[in-house]
């Protein structure tokens, strides 16, 4: 179109090559952006098979010791199903995420840690109030939120949240 109205939008000077190579250089780089996205039957799925994009998305797994979750323009619902439960990593961008941890374990002695990265989307956390949690935040830009309270008691099972968030709500909440 730019190229067909140069005259009237007074771009004759960039027209057609600077124009033709700009696009180029925009069509490599959102490729180089969304390398990892294959379109399968109108939903998106990463190259690791976990990872949620531009879709809704009800997981609800039989989970080991370690859970890794990301979720980019999408809406998920993530249910923790482990018997052993120690250590997760959640990621969610420009979308919402829910982590449930109803149906998860923890051992005395050893306290599980739960990293959760967030940036411009909301990640909701919901933890059982017999958990003691330990939280460090590094918030910039959103919004912390704790719903409800934890344990205090020394010998219940203990969670180490580390929590960092960027233009984005992380809502804590004890059930």
């Amino acid at each position: 179109m730019c190229i067909l109205f140069d005259d009237q939008l007074g771009i004759t000077e960039i027209t057609p090559w600077i124009l033709l190579v700009a696009a180029c250089i925009i069509g490599i780089g959102l490729e180089m952006i969304f390398k990892g996205c294959k379109r399968h039957h109108g939903v998106y799925i990463g190259t690791d098979g976990k990872t949620n994009k531009f879709n809704d998305h009800i997981e609800n797994t039989q989970d080991g010791r370690e859970v890794v979750y990301k979720n980019s323009f999408g809406s998920v619902s993530k249910y923790i199903n482990s018997g052993d439960f120690q250590r997760a990593h959640f990621s969610n961008s420009f979308g919402q995420s829910n982590i449930y941890f109803n149906n998860a374990i923890i051992h005395a002695g050893q306290p599980a840690i739960v990293s959760v990265e967030n940036s411009f989307g909301e990640m909701n956390l919901f933890i059982p109030n017999t958990w003691r949690v330990h939280l460090t935040q590094n918030v910039s830009f959103g919004d912390l939120k704790i719903k409800g309270q934890g344990n205090n008691d020394v010998d219940a099972p203990t969670v180490e949240l580390s929590v960092s968030s960027s233009f984005g709500d992380v809502n804590v909440i004890f059930e």
